[in-house]
């Protein structure tokens, strides 16, 4: 069973720029399998810059993204229609997909960035990453050291607010 958390922390597309932004989600018109049948739903996400795409799989092992998304689009629980700690039954897939769905056209703050890792073919690729950031905390408070600096390398904030969400 899924549980709805907003202050559930965080572990650790098109947008080809680094930093904080802030956008509209987009539901897709197509619902996607991953190979293991699970439903992968690709939001993405609408920026003055460009468009960013995040995944949700319908998971155990990938709610806690539900969650990071939940508190970042609502925090406070006025938005989206859920109770912190209700039980979700995700075992039908249009559970999963109702709930993904109700963050159609909100607003979100997030960091961008991009990361590198090896393949299994032991060559490097890179890949941008989306992480939604809560507007109850400061974004030094919900990303780490490295992400910090890898946003604010390429588009570093102004001294004087130096952790300001562009909302």
């Amino acid at each position: 069973m899924f549980k709805p958390d907003r202050n559930a922390p965080s572990p650790g597309g098109y947008l080809k720029q680094a930093g904080i932004f802030a956008g509209t989600i987009s539901f897709p018109d197509e619902i996607e399998c991953t190979p293991k049948g699970e439903t992968k739903i690709r939001l993405r996400i609408e920026t003055d810059a460009g468009t960013a795409t995040d995944d949700y799989i319908n998971s155990e092992k990938m709610w806690w993204k539900l969650n990071v998304l939940l508190a970042s689009v609502d925090p406070t629980g006025t938005v989206i229609p859920v109770t912190d700690g209700a039980d979700l039954d995700f075992s039908k897939e249009q559970a999963f997909i109702a709930f993904v769905r109700h963050f159609d056209g909100k607003s979100l703050s997030f960091a961008h960035y991009e990361e590198t890792y090896t393949k299994r073919d032991g060559t490097q690729g890179t890949s941008w990453r989306v992480r939604p950031l809560d507007p109850r905390k400061k974004p030094s408070e919900q990303l780490t050291k490295a992400v910090l600096s890898l946003v604010n390398a390429v588009a570093p904030t102004t001294p004087e607010e130096p952790d300001e969400i562009p909302f």
